[in-house]
């Protein structure tokens, strides 16, 4: 019961093509992690109603990998100013969007990190503990200096935590096959910040 997912960093029309049988179910979907950054961004909706509609089209059903950031991108809250609360609504945009979504390590909590690569690969942020509770020895990279108050630890006691909420879209989703595999139909808002 594995599943194997194309990196395939291009276009949506050039990823998709490496998923049209069984052998590689699925890409992530670059163009959508970059539509919902530039929306969360703006305050708009536009270009992640364009990306998933291509999206619908191009692939099987559910059959893309939705993501915000990943290994080689710079962290969601730094790519949004820091900002919680956009950081929350990606949460929200992701884990309620079809495909099957994915959460590099450290986003369900908000970790900082711009590239050079290093530096959005740094240590976990499990605890307030040195290092982050990661190590008790030396990590490869230093802690980002704001893990005393961004750490799992601190945020699995907080109920408005962006791990929090991450923690309940998870479940929602699994509750509610809709979220999961569901059809997925675009209705246009004369409010152009609604989804």
């Amino acid at each position: 019961q594995a599943l194997t997912i194309g990196l395939v960093w291009d276009i949506t029309p050039t990823a998709a093509q490496y998923s049209p049988g069984d052998q590689l179910p699925a890409t992530f979907d670059f163009t959508l992690a970059q539509a919902f950054i530039t929306s969360l961004r703006v305050g708009t909706t536009d270009e992640v109603a364009s990306a998933l509609s291509i999206d619908t089209g191009l692939f099987k059903p559910n059959q893309f990998g939705v993501f915000l950031a990943n290994h080689d991108m710079n962290r969601v809250r730094s790519q949004l100013a820091g900002n919680i609360d956009k950081a929350k609504m990606g949460a929200v945009l992701l884990l309620t969007a079809p495909g099957v979504p994915f959460i590099y390590y450290g986003e369900e909590i908000g970790m900082l990190g711009k590239k050079p690569d290093e530096s959005i690969r740094t240590p976990m942020q499990w605890s307030a503990d040195k290092n982050g509770g990661f190590t008790t020895g030396t990590p490869w990279e230093s802690v980002n200096p704001d893990y005393p108050d961004m750490n799992v630890s601190s945020e699995l006691a907080d109920p408005n935590s962006l791990l929090t909420l991450d923690r309940t879209l998870i479940q929602l989703r699994k509750q509610h096959a809709a979220l999961r595999v569901g059809d997925f139909h675009l209705d246009k808002s004369d409010n152009e910040a609604v989804f």
